[in-house]
């Protein structure tokens, strides 16, 4: 009995085979596009570098941490930074496609990080373009913790001595 089963089976699976064979829809459905798909998608990232990548920036703490931060991500090969006086503004740019996203350094940052309290910045970027996005976030959060580590170990070596 389960002999002729799996003949069965078998016979069910190669006339499936032939029908799609014969159906050039089905052949290019099933078969084709999911290879064509995957060449062209992996394609889309062969050249994934971006460079000079437009980034508004607004500084509401006008201190010496906001200064070393825009510093530190204005000499990114990735990012290019654009200063607008106030969030309004550089939020405006971003919906009109004249930059890829805002950063934004509220007033108090450097006094909050100082005594080792939490300190927020704003990163908004424009997600409909998923790479120059991706590749802004990862830099400047890169930055940004890089820089916050060095503001804690400068307050624990002053609290040691």
């Amino acid at each position: 009995m389960k002999k002729q089963s799996g003949q069965s089976i078998i016979k069910l699976f190669l006339r499936e085979a032939a029908l799609v064979a014969k159906d050039h829809s089905l052949l290019l459905t099933l078969l084709i596009a999911p290879l064509l798909y995957a060449f062209f998608y992996g394609s889309i990232y062969i050249n994934k570098e971006e460079q000079n990548v437009k980034l508004a920036v607004v500084d509401d703490d006008h201190s010496r941490l906001s200064r070393l931060l825009q510093q530190n991500i204005d000499n990114s090969p990735i990012v290019e930074l654009i200063h607008f006086p106030n969030l309004e503004e550089a939020k405006e740019q971003m919906y009109r496609g004249n930059c890829q996203g805002y950063f934004y350094i509220p007033k108090g940052t450097e006094s909050n990080l100082l005594t080792l309290k939490q300190s927020n910045v704003v990163l908004a970027v424009n997600a409909a373009r998923f790479l120059p996005s991706s590749d802004i976030l990862m830099n400047v959060q890169q930055i940004c913790l890089t820089i916050g580590a060095g503001v804690r170990l400068q307050y624990f070596q002053k609290a040691k001595a």
